[in-house]
C-alpha cells in the first residue's frame, strides 16, 4: 500500500513537473543587446544605451543587416532618443571579442548620428556633428536581463505540490477483511 502511494506521488512530481517546464523552457534566439555606457562630458552623470543586434559574432564588422535598435538616454534626453531597423541608414564597426570594453560603433538614420571610438571618446549629434551629447570615455558590455519565471509556472508548480501533499495525507482505505 505504502509503494504505491509513493509510486503515485512519484508519477504526480513527474507530470507537474512536465506540465511547468514548457513555460520556463529557454528559446534559441540570435539577437544580441550590448549595454553602452558613456561618462558624459557636457551633459549630467552618464549616458546609457542599449543597442540590439540580430545574427552577429562578436569581434566582426557589422553589417546593416544585423542593426534592430538602439535607444539612448541621459539627463539631456530624459525621454529616450530611439534609432530602430527601419530608421537605420549606416551601421558600422564592431563589437568584442574582450568585453567589457571601448570599442567603434556608429550608425546614423536621416537627422540623428551616435558614433563610440575604440579610443573612448563617444558622441551623439545631428548626422552632420556630435551637438547633443559627448564624452572622454565609454565602454560596451553585454546585456544579461534577468530570467524570471512566468507566474503562471509558480502558481502550477504551487498548486501541484499542495495537491500532493493532500493526497500523501488522507487517511488509507482498508480492504475489506477476507471471509
Amino acid at each position: 500500500m505504502y509503494a504505491s502511494r509513493t509510486l503515485t506521488a512519484v508519477a504526480a512530481v513527474a507530470v507537474i513537473a512536465g506540465a511547468a517546464g514548457p513555460a520556463c523552457a529557454s528559446v534559441a534566439d540570435t539577437t544580441t543587446v550590448f549595454e553602452f555606457e558613456g561618462q558624459c562630458g557636457d551633459c549630467t552623470g552618464t549616458g546609457i544605451g542599449y543597442l540590439t543586434v540580430q545574427d552577429y559574432t562578436l569581434g566582426t564588422a557589422f553589417k546593416k543587416s544585423e542593426f534592430v535598435s538602439f535607444v539612448y538616454t541621459s539627463n539631456l534626453f530624459p525621454n529616450g532618443f530611439d534609432v530602430t531597423k527601419a530608421d537605420v541608414k549606416r551601421f558600422g564597426g564592431s563589437i568584442g571579442p574582450g568585453l567589457p570594453d571601448p570599442y567603434t560603433v556608429s550608425f546614423n538614420d536621416s537627422s540623428d548620428l551616435f558614433e563610440s571610438s575604440s579610443f573612448g571618446s563617444w558622441c551623439l549629434g545631428t548626422s552632420l556633428a556630435c551637438t547633443s551629447d559627448e564624452g572622454p570615455t565609454h565602454e560596451w558590455s553585454l546585456y544579461t536581463p534577468v530570467s524570471v519565471p512566468e507566474p503562471g509556472s509558480a502558481a502550477l508548480l504551487a498548486a501541484g505540490l499542495a495537491g500532493l501533499f493532500a493526497f500523501c495525507r488522507r487517511p488509507g482505505r482498508r480492504e475489506p477483511a477476507a471471509g
